[in-house]
């Protein structure tokens, strides 16, 4: 990962005119333009990147805390109805909350069913091979077209490790 060094290349809607501003940007310092262009757009996508995955951790993490309150909510709510019950209470009127019912619980039973369910002791070669010969089925010749979508030319950026002192901001 690179150092984080923001770039206009993240917010632009045009890309073509913010790289011919930093070609001329880096012309203007006497720099090489194949390496700081090449770094400034890998700062720059490197930086996006960062932000995604920030927003994954975040996202994550707010997951994580949702499924947190759901659990305890029901812990509340179930662990509550017992301790109600247990103290022989089913109702109390609140203040602010108009009341606390618990409402009972549905005992689990289990309900015995019956299913016919037909079973063959035959391969699928051996079936094929009997409706053919049957003239029930008939071996078709299927043809497949495999369609390709054109994809647009990307950029790919190999990170290379640096430490962070290495990197002088003029060159970028």
């Amino acid at each position: 990962m690179l150092p984080i060094k923001h770039t206009n290349l993240e917010t632009t809607q045009d890309v073509k005119d913010t790289l011919e501003w930093k070609i001329q940007e880096i012309e203007k310092k006497g720099l090489p333009i194949d390496s700081g262009l090449a770094d400034y757009i890998a700062f720059s996508i490197d930086n996006l990147e960062n932000q995604l995955l920030q927003l994954k951790s975040i996202k994550n993490e707010v997951a994580d805390r949702e499924k947190a309150i759901k659990s305890q909510i029901e812990a509340i709510k179930v662990d509550g109805a017992t301790f109600l019950l247990e103290n022989g209470l089913e109702k109390l009127e609140g203040v602010i909350c108009s009341s606390v019912t618990v409402t009972k619980g549905k005992e689990s039973e289990i309900i015995p069913t019956t299913e016919t369910k037909f079973v063959m002791h035959i391969t699928q070669e051996e079936l094929e091979e009997l409706l053919v010969g049957l003239g029930k089925a008939e071996y078709q010749e299927i043809i497949t077209e495999k369609i390709t979508n054109e994809l647009p030319a990307k950029i790919r950026v190999n990170k290379r490790k640096v430490l962070i002192g290495q990197i002088e901001d003029e060159n970028i």
